[in-house]
């Protein structure tokens, strides 16, 4: 099928989807726009050549317009304000991994024929949702995932059984924290969650703050593991996936002694492939940013960390928080000011694994851990706190709850 053919077909049947996904009642508008996210997808990948760039533009714009659709379709089937907040930056991800494989890496049908076995629709959807392109040529390199993935379970059994047992122990304490009694709302108001001026804060305003960044930073950690492990548990258990294609979520707690060590090798890389790719394009097709390579690369990591930052404000606004006062934007935009800065620094006084000597590189990386601290908690309340001022019951996190009933049973008692 030639491009144009391809294209003249698509959007008749677009519009025919969108019409009736209008019509039809709330609970088949999201599978109907889903399926359609999906049929364009494959179609642009199969059947449109890399060289086509202006029709690959074309869909992608529809590809975006299509997963703002899904996002409202979902939030008509669900009252659930965590579970809108998750979904929402959920599709905009797959929305990413789309564009990322039609228009960075200009995947067509010789990309897909050579990933393996399938029909070449299943491994075109397969390619989109693998976030991280693990068993590809476009694979993630992390190396501390990688170093972590060495030595995984044998077999589909013991994988299952240490996935299960890592999801339970992670569900229970999502279950203990969401159980906690409901915080004092003074402490999380819109002044205590300054940046410029976190010297007039009290010292129970700091207390909470960092308690508050930790507990965070700990649920939000645990709770993408469960939704990972829940994915990968399923797909092995199937024989969808196997165990290899699986590798852990994080990279390990130990390498987080920079701003740039904590997302670029501890916290989870499933967005990495779409953002750096686009910020690389961005960055090319600017020509005034891609003159000097200093100023090139710190644009393309700006660029990465805005376009994660509006990923993270549709959470944001789909848990209800007021536009004005949504702050991941904000929170995701002063990270790379953090890198530029421990650049700067490392280079007037040598990067921290400059030298050889153990005890001065275990020194420089303890300071290093106490940086990215005080970064976390000077920044993550712009994002956090107006979460908390929704006033959201926080169980309706969980579908389900375990230790709550013990927890009452205890109370009653």
């Amino acid at each position: 099928m030639c491009a144009p053919m391809a294209f003249s077909q698509i959007c008749p049947m677009l519009s025919m989807f969108s019409c009736l996904s209008l019509k039809i009642g709330s609970a088949w508008s999201f599978p109907v726009l889903l399926s359609v996210f999906l049929i364009l997808f494959v179609t642009t990948i199969l059947h449109v050549p890399r060289t086509s760039t202006g029709l690959r533009v074309i869909h992608g714009i529809f590809l975006c317009l299509l997963t703002y659709s899904l996002q409202q379709a979902f939030f008509q089937l669900c009252e659930n304000y965590h579970w809108r907040a998750a979904a929402a930056p959920l599709l905009w991800i797959q929305c990413l991994s789309a564009s990322e494989l039609i228009l960075v890496t200009n995947t067509d049908f010789s990309d897909i024929r050579a990933l393996g076995r399938g029909s070449l629709v299943i491994r075109s959807i397969a390619l989109l949702w693998n976030l991280r392109r693990v068993g590809t040529k476009w694979r993630v390199a992390c190396s501390g995932v990688d170093a972590g993935a060495k030595d995984p379970p044998k077999g589909r059994f013991p994988f299952i059984l240490k996935r299960l047992l890592t999801t339970f122990l992670a569900y229970i304490v999502i279950d203990a924290m969401v159980s906690a009694p409901t915080l004092d709302s003074s402490l999380v108001g819109p002044r205590k969650q300054t940046l410029m001026h976190p010297f007039d804060l009290s010292l129970e305003d700091i207390i909470f703050r960092v308690i508050g960044t930790a507990a965070f930073w700990a649920s939000t950690y645990l709770v993408n593991l469960v939704m990972s492990n829940t994915v990968a548990i399923f797909c092995v258990a199937t024989g969808i996936s196997s165990t290899q294609n699986c590798p852990p979520l994080y990279g390990p707690l130990s390498e987080a002694y920079s701003i740039r060590h904590f997302w670029g090798v501890t916290w989870h890389q499933c967005l990495r492939r779409g953002l750096t790719g686009h910020a690389e394009l961005i960055t090319r097709l600017t020509p005034i940013f891609s003159e000097s390579k200093m100023v090139s690369r710190y644009m393309r990591l700006s660029v990465a960390f805005l376009i994660s930052g509006l990923i993270h404000h549709s959470s944001d606004l789909a848990m209800g928080i007021p536009r004005a006062e949504a702050g991941s934007l904000r929170f995701f935009l002063l990270q790379p000011l953090g890198i530029m800065l421990e650049d700067g620094v490392q280079m007037l006084t040598g990067s921290i694994l400059s030298t050889s000597h153990l005890g001065r590189v275990r020194t420089r990386q303890i300071i290093g851990y106490a940086w990215v601290m005080v970064f976390l908690v000077w920044t993550t309340p712009t994002w956090f706190y107006p979460q908390q001022r929704t006033g959201l019951d926080p169980t309706d996190l969980l579908p389900f709850h375990l230790i709550q009933p013990v927890l009452v049973h205890i109370r009653n008692h």
